[in-house]
């Protein structure tokens, strides 16, 4: 018979490997394909004239393709849609469809076509990928949850109503206890109990079928889960019924899967091994007892020992999370910002950094630190408190200034000794050979003045051994650092030199008002009498010694003034003057033993004053005593 246009399309629509069905306006099956009697289940006798609503998985879907496709007045749609069919078994699928019109020579429908495709397997893949991006992509999703949501995409893939997942030996406390962990289809959850007796025998060692990759009887089949040669732990699918086989799905999406699910339980045992691994150093860290802390790139503390919180006296709450140098001095702040920490972190440590770190309370610690970097740029450092070896290294500093200030005091005794104090001593002794001749010879004018000599270089004598023994006293005696009324105390130092003004016929003015100060009030009076008294001494022979005495206080410190209208001294000695036994001018122009000025000038520096010539001519000399406010020995209080 020849081929007829009519038998070539019925050809085509039989022969199509997609099921195609046709329907009336009304939706009533008039023509499927043997691959739609094939993929339903039914046969063209069977519906023919038939609603397709026998076909939708849901009810609403057929209602909604009646309204959007399927009536005389749509539009031609050329686009695809995805619905869930059943077959005549009951079974669902998904299906893929491409929908048309169809009119006859009028151009009216008559009738519409439906081409499904069955994409349940596409759909199960897409699924699956789908899982298991979203899985690894999740990074706060606990492990427990993420293995139920790749066990479930494998179950569902392998089209199975349920499957377990067990873990062997140090994994299974990444699920929360020791049973499995299940995944079941919608509406299977009470059939709990029997599948957990079904896989319990279905993974007895005697029933494993050890013929292939898994085994598969009684409806079970088990794959087991491995890394690297190591077994992790087992899949079970189970099928409805144990008389039903279970299809496992495609191996090249469930290899992808266990993979997966493999990796995840390794990744999440690292991390929690890594986690307690962290967990330890951390409390090895804090309690070590050393004082530590971290910084990150930004310079922000990371962790601190407790010895940290301990000696600074912080909760760490209070400290982590702030800048390190928070906690430094002002000058150690900019000190580390502007020098330290580009050093540090350019060539990736420091050692034994200076800086003084405050306190809760404000109060100073010295410390020296020193720090390295690790791959990440974190750093480590350690800070040794120093405080207390720089107190004893300043005050063994200090005792040896001492030291050096009193082996010069024995310096000038030895050369006072040698020379000074010899000199009335050997006058002594002559004259005492003299007076004995004059004794012999009854002379009594060399009697007379050989007594005189001896008298007068024995009171020399007193008088340099009295000077040194005050100077001595100056550089042992403890200081005293006490109130005192400025204005008596001055007054008490013109007493001690009133003799010496008395002879002298000189004025002495005090221009000291009543104000209280702190300080050393013995050491004030000794350095104040020995100015006046060296004003008296060194005298003009042309004018009536006078002398003024005059006291300024502000917040700055306070200033004493002893201005004298004597012989002035010349600017080249106006340092000179104030060591010991240094005379410029002789014994018998002026009375003394050098040692006055000496006196005063170490009392003044030993307290942290000033003394020095301010000013001095011929018609007078000005001695200045200051006495700065924020010296530790000495300190205004004002009234």
């Amino acid at each position: 018979m020849p081929l007829r246009p009519d038998n070539l399309v019925k050809a085509f629509f039989d022969d199509t490997l997609d099921p195609i069905g046709v329907a009336d306006t009304d939706r009533r099956i008039v023509a499927v394909n043997k691959a739609f009697e094939r993929e339903f289940g039914y046969s063209l006798a069977e519906i023919f004239g038939k609603s397709t609503e026998m076909f939708y998985g849901q009810a609403e879907d057929f209602r909604a393709m009646g309204d959007e496709r399927y009536n005389i007045l749509a539009s031609e749609q050329d686009d695809l849609y995805r619905l869930a069919y059943r077959r005549k078994s009951g079974e669902t699928f998904i299906g893929e469809t491409r929908s048309a019109l169809i009119h006859d020579q009028d151009g009216t429908v008559v009738g519409f076509l439906a081409i499904v495709r069955n994409i349940s397997e596409t759909v199960r893949r897409e699924e699956t990928f789908s899982a298991i991006a979203s899985v690894t992509s999740d990074t706060h999703l606990p492990i427990a949850e993420k293995l139920r949501v790749l066990l479930d995409a494998a179950r569902k893939q392998s089209g199975t109503p349920a499957a377990a997942l067990t873990v062997t030996g140090a994994y299974q406390s990444l699920l929360g206890s020791d049973g499995p962990l299940w995944a079941f289809a919608a509406g299977l959850e009470n059939r709990t109990q029997e599948f957990e007796a079904r896989l319990v025998a279905c993974t007895r060692s005697d029933n494993l079928d050890t013929s292939g990759p898994g085994t598969n009887r009684d409806g079970c089949h088990t794959e087991l889960l491995s890394i690297d040669g190591e077994v992790l732990g087992q899949i079970c699918f189970l099928s409805a019924s144990k008389a039903e086989p279970v299809l496992p799905g495609a191996p090249d999406v469930r290899h992808t899967l266990f993979s997966t699910m493999a990796s995840q339980i390794k990744l999440a045992h690292q991390k929690r091994s890594l986690e307690a691994s962290e967990t330890r150093f951390r409390n090895l860290y804090r309690r070590t007892p050393a004082i530590m802390h971290s910084i990150d790139p930004k310079g922000v503390l990371t962790e601190v020992s407790d010895e940290w919180l301990r000696v600074f006296d912080y909760r760490r709450d209070d400290v982590v999370g702030r800048k390190s140098s928070d906690f430094l001095s002002p000058e150690s702040r900019e000190y580390a910002q502007n020098e330290v920490l580009p050093k540090f972190w350019a060539q990736g440590y420091v050692e034994r950094v200076p800086y003084t770190f405050l306190s809760r309370d404000g109060h100073p610690i010295e410390i020296e630190l020193s720090g390295i970097l690790d791959e990440t740029r974190n750093s480590l450092a350690i800070l040794e408190n120093v405080t207390d070896r720089n107190a004893a290294q300043r005050e063994l500093m200090e005792k040896n200034q001492a030291l050096e200030l009193a082996n010069e005091d024995m310096r000038q005794f030895a050369f006072f000794a040698s020379h000074d104090l010899q000199e009335p001593l050997r006058k002594i002794q002559s004259f005492c050979d003299l007076l004995g001749e004059a004794l012999e010879t009854g002379n009594a004018d060399d009697i007379r003045y050989s007594m005189s000599v001896i008298r007068k270089s024995a009171a020399r004598s007193s008088r340099l051994i009295a000077d040194l023994l005050s100077l001595s006293r100056i550089s042992n005696r403890p200081i005293e650092a006490k109130p005192f009324d400025a204005h008596d105390a001055v007054n008490e130092a013109v007493d001690t030199q009133m003799d010496a003004i008395t002879a002298a016929d000189a004025i002495v003015d005090i221009d000291v008002a009543p104000v209280r100060l702190a300080g050393d009030r013995t050491a004030f009076i000794q350095v104040v009498a020995n100015l006046i008294g060296n004003a008296v001494k060194y005298r003009s022979p042309e004018r009536r010694p006078h002398v003024h005495v005059t006291l300024t206080v502000d917040r700055t410190g306070s200033v004493v003034r002893v201005e004298d209208n004597g012989i002035g001294i010349e600017p080249q000695h106006h340092k000179v003057i104030f060591e010991a036994f240094r005379r410029l001018h002789p014994q018998s122009a002026y009375d003394g033993t050098g040692i006055g000025l000496a006196i005063g000038k170490k009392a003044a520096d030993r307290l942290g004053w000033d003394l020095a010539v301010e000013h001095s001519g011929d018609t007078g000399t000005v001695f200045r005593l200051a006495m700065p406010a924020e010296n530790r020995s000495f300190k205004e209080v004002f009234p």
